[in-house]
């Protein structure tokens, strides 16, 4: 029964992530990756802030959940706490929407391929990396380059023709 109720709590737990990571990804107009939220008595983590630092230096690297806990000498159990709390999002989605916020300033800076961005970012698979960015931001990379031109350097926003 024990067994039960743990499973029951832990599947809650998913449903608040997700329901957390459905609204912040609908709250697009943020252009800048995701930091800490400041937690109990308004205080951010300082695990918090050194687990974003690895990421902000790591992120071109590939990362693990373990590479995460090993760097922050905590265990895997205790990162997902810390993500939870902090970021209110899992250790990957948190990854993985600051390699696409990287990505989107590399799109309008520069003329790069989005095969070359996505490896500058620390995602060789260029498929995988457009499913993301489309599920991050409602468009392609290519459609977000184009968007983010014609609107005076201005990223996103704007709806986007189907073709």
């Amino acid at each position: 029964m024990r067994l039960l109720s743990l499973f029951s709590l832990q599947e809650s737990r998913r449903i608040v992530f997700a329901e957390r990571y459905v609204f912040t990804m609908c709250n697009e107009s943020c252009f800048h990756p995701i930091s800490p939220v400041p937690g109990p008595g308004n205080k951010i983590d300082s695990t918090a802030e050194m687990l974003y630092d690895y990421i902000e230096k790591n992120h071109a690297s590939p990362i693990t959940i373990a590479s995460m806990a090993q760097a922050l000498c905590i265990c895997k159990t205790n990162l997902y706490l810390l993500c939870k709390t902090n970021f209110h999002q899992p250790p990957m989605q948190i990854v993985n929407h600051y390699r696409i916020q990287e990505a989107k300033a590399r799109l309008l800076a520069g003329n790069d391929p989005v095969c070359v961005i996505a490896r500058e970012v620390g995602i060789t698979d260029t498929n995988y990396f457009s499913k993301l960015f489309k599920k991050q931001t409602r468009m392609t990379p290519s459609e977000f380059r184009r968007n983010g031109r014609t609107k005076d350097g201005k990223a996103g926003g704007g709806t986007h023709e189907a073709h």
